[in-house]
Order: C-alpha cells, then sequence, then structure tokens
C-alpha cells in the first residue's frame, strides 16, 4: 500500500492507529516502522538487515559485517515461524529509499520480486507526490502498489477539523463563537488551501 500527499497532509498520522490496531489484532502483527530520518544504510543488504535486526527488537549492529539479502530474508523467516505472527514494515518517503538507499534498477527490482513471490512482509509506504518509479512502464514497482491519494480539506472539513482542536484544547471561547468565527475559518481555509498542518497553525 502506498499512500501519497504533500507534506502536512496527514501522511504518517494514519500509519500510527494502524499499527496500534495491527498490534492488537487477533492473532497480532509484528510491526517495524523505518523513520525518514533513519535512512542511514544504503544497499538492500541493509535495508532488509535493519528490518530484521528492528523485528528482533535490537539496534542493527553497523559495526559488523552486513548479510546478504539472503541471510536477512531467513532470518525474517524463522522469526515469523517463531512468532507465528506476520509483520508489517512502514517506510516513510518510499521515493528516497528507491533513489538513495537502493544501489540502482536491480536492487529495486530484486525487492519487487522478493514482495511478490513468497513476501516475508506487508509493506505500506508515504511518498509526497507520484513519482517515476510507480508512473513508467518500464519501471519495476509500476503498477504494484494499491495507492491511496489524499486530498486537501474542503471548507466544511477545515471548520470541522478546528472545532475539534477547540474542544481538545478546550477552549470555550472559541467553541461558544465558532458559528461567529465562520469568516476566518473560511480565510484559514483559503490560505492554507486545505493543508491539515498550515490549517492548524493558522488556527493556533
Amino acid at each position: 500500500v502506498l499512500l501519497i500527499g504533500p507534506r502536512g497532509s496527514g501522511k504518517t498520522h494514519p500509519t500510527e492507529p494502524l499499527a496500534r490496531r495491527m498490534t492488537s489484532a487477533s492473532p497480532p502483527w509484528r510491526v517495524v516502522r523505518l523513520p525518514e530520518e533513519g535512512y542511514s544504510f544504503v544497499g538492500l543488504d541493509e535495508l532488509l538487515f535493519s528490518i530484521a535486526s528492528r523485528d528482533a527488537g535490537k539496534d542493527a549492529a553497523w559495526g559488523v559485517a552486513v548479510p546478504p539479502v539472503d541471510a536477512s530474508l531467513a532470518a525474517l523467516e524463522l522469526q515469523t515461524k517463531a512468532s507465528k505472527w506476520p509483520l508489517l514494515v512502514i517506510i516513510e518517503n518510499l521515493p528516497r529509499v528507491l533513489t538513495k538507499v537502493l544501489r540502482g534498477e536491480q536492487e529495486v527490482r530484486r525487492l519487487r520480486s522478493i514482495l511478490m513471490a513468497d513476501p516475508p512482509f506487508t509493506l505500506v509506504a508515504t511518498a509526497t507526490s507520484y513519482f517515476e518509479d510507480i508512473t513508467r512502464e518500464a519501471r519495476p514497482l509500476y503498477d504494484f502498489f494499491r495507492i491511496f491519494t489524499l486530498q486537501d480539506l474542503i471548507a466544511d472539513e477545515v471548520e470541522e477539523l478546528v472545532t475539534k482542536r477547540a474542544q481538545w484544547d478546550r477552549d470555550p471561547v472559541v467553541l461558544e463563537q465558532i458559528d461567529a468565527l465562520n469568516k476566518r475559518i473560511r480565510a484559514i481555509h483559503h490560505l492554507s488551501g486545505g493543508n491539515p498542518r498550515l490549517v492548524l497553525a493558522l488556527y493556533d
């Protein structure tokens, strides 16, 4: 699954309740999240080693030789057999992984084949926009993901978000005047373009 939306549109937010829901499911899932700021590794071998290490509850030991791809896949298979729980991997900013982490198109093709043949995990990823690897027919990941595009909020949704935030803040001044503030809320929608992060910044 791939979530696409500009910065501030809320791509990361739905992955958090998703992770909580899957870990409390029956049977529960294991969840590994790879935050964007943690991409210090290079290559498919290091990517899978990082996933396997996090799945085992350890930090990847980068001071030692990184095992080859097949060894990390074998480790993931053993961990799945031991726990009997499926694995969900969440990757932020997938285009960066494909261009800065993986070593060229050959490794992208290898990743696709791993996820298609006998996938060791289910992948949920995010991106700020559509990119060549999923839009060009010649690329390995073309027509591979189930894509959800996050749309900007419409005016009524901006009003709902502002109201919910005021309720969360327990701000009686805003809540008591919410109807009178309609023009200001419409202005927030206009200035933010419906981007949730900008809406909340303007609300503050």
